[in-house]
């Protein structure tokens, strides 16, 4: 059967979403599944990381969906590892809960993932409240590249930098299908083949470069990481690291850029020189 409701064989999609602050958003999340997919089979697992309350479970078990419920918050990496192992498809995504789905065009990324058995993990067009394209594909990043999006915030003329420019592919225009280094995890549609051959995302990062970490991981694992504009969506794009120097969330960011970087230090450039961008067809 289709339009979400799963036979006693494997989805062809599982999604697993993560909701580790308050639940808000959750409920337009589900909704926008519902009114957006169809064509495919599905499954719901929603990960409550620790929400006041037990918000999200709430919310999950109203919609009818699986739950998983952590009485703290694990982190981003355990999280969606629990959400991975639960997951029953042939593709996994990892979504954010702080998302909203803006069209159809699930369906056809699945068809141009099962026509290309080398991609291991794909991204979407992610939009903000305006309908600004958020640069979500990029390229690997050095401590240059950390230091550049960071300043940026408050250095608005930073975003006019060569270098800043190029990490973050602007000159791709973001409109087409890309072969790119990374791109983020608030949509990441993993190939399940490839999620067992890279393993499990690395706990040690709590939240932030986890992602990027898994991203390259997938690329040394001789698979493609491509971003892919069918799918459209909403992010709000909620920055905790960005609320000031000494906030809890700049602890984990530090931490997490100096676990992914000294793993895949001898492979950044590497990776990025083989990833210009390139269009997919």
């Amino acid at each position: 059967m289709r339009d979400g409701k799963t036979s006693n064989g494997a989805p062809d999609l599982s999604v697993a979403i993560t909701v580790s602050g308050s639940a808000e958003y959750l409920r337009g999340c589900l909704g926008s599944i519902a009114e957006n997919f169809c064509g495919f089979e599905y499954e719901i697992i929603v990960v409550d990381n620790g929400t006041p309350g037990g918000e999200a479970s709430a919310a999950a078990e109203s919609a009818g969906v699986a739950v998983i419920r952590n009485e703290t918050n694990r982190g981003a990496s355990a999280a969606r590892n629990q959400g991975i192992a639960a997951a029953r498809g042939r593709y996994i995504l990892i979504l954010d809960d702080d998302t909203k789905f803006l069209n159809s065009g699930m369906a056809e990324m699945l068809r141009f993932m099962d026509s290309r058995p080398d991609i291991g993990i794909a991204g979407a067009q992610l939009v903000d409240g305006g309908g600004a394209v958020q640069l979500t594909c990029r390229t690997l990043p050095g401590i240059r590249e950390v230091l550049l999006r960071r300043l940026s915030g408050a250095l608005p003329f930073v975003k006019k930098l060569p270098s800043y420019k190029r990490h973050h592919l602007t000159a791709l225009g973001h409109s087409r299908r890309l072969d790119v280094p990374m791109t983020i995890s608030a949509f990441h549609l993993l190939r399940r083949e490839a999620a067992e051959r890279i393993g499990p995302l690395d706990e040690r990062v709590f939240v932030y470069f986890e992602d990027i970490d898994y991203c390259a991981r997938c690329r040394k694992a001789g698979y493609k990481v491509v971003y892919d504009p069918a799918v459209r969506v909403w992010h709000k794009e909620r920055r905790e690291g960005g609320r000031g120097l000494f906030n809890p969330y700049t602890k984990h960011l530090v931490k997490s850029f100096f676990i992914y970087y000294f793993k895949n230090r001898k492979d950044i450039r590497r990776i990025n020189r083989e990833c210009p961008g390139g269009e997919l067809v």
